[in-house]
């Protein structure tokens, strides 16, 4: 990869990490007589809609990631490290073929960016995670080197659900 290459890839992830961390949740069907510009102290998830789906498990039990084709299961394995399985619309595990694979993590202004090698059904990334338990993280999919990328972007949560046995990023309580 050329340097001016590298740096553009760069600029492009971090862009993208930037832009996981914000909010944003469509207010249109509230009535509020707020002045442009103006903040508040209430809660806005106690308004009777819903902020998303239940997070979606893939094959392995890790969490299912939207927004590449095909889909991604993106689970968090042994020494911090990283195995994405591809799943069809039939959720099944689908083996990797020419698909090029990226996974950008952690603080915006020094990210982590792991590659993967393919082992049986998945890909596991070469490094781990980088330290923390709140990463912002992109998944970048490209079905043949040279393709267009589809991104999946999901904000880690690495702790401990405090009322079941998983993580937080895979949890399936009504907590959320």
């Amino acid at each position: 990869m050329k340097p001016t290459t590298s740096l553009l890839a760069s600029a492009i992830a971090l862009f993208i990490l930037a832009s996981c961390n914000e909010e944003k949740h469509d207010h249109a069907d509230h009535d509020h007589d707020h002045a442009e510009g103006e903040h508040h102290d209430h809660d806005h998830d106690d308004h009777g809609h819903d902020h998303g789906p239940s997070i979606a498990l893939g094959p392995n039990g890790g969490r299912l990631l939207e927004g590449t084709d095909p889909a991604v299961e993106f689970l968090v394995i042994e020494d911090r490290k990283v195995q994405l399985t591809l799943v069809g619309a039939d959720g099944q595990a689908i083996t990797p073929g020419t698909e090029v694979v990226t996974v950008t993590a952690g603080d915006r202004s020094a990210p982590t960016k792991l590659t993967f090698t393919p082992k049986g059904n998945s890909l596991i990334s070469s490094a781990a995670l980088p330290e923390g338990d709140d990463l912002a993280t992109v998944v970048e999919l490209k079905a043949a080197p040279g393709a267009t990328s589809k991104y999946a972007r999901v904000q880690l949560n690495l702790k401990d659900c405090p009322t079941c046995d998983v993580l937080e990023y895979v949890c399936q309580c009504d907590h959320h």
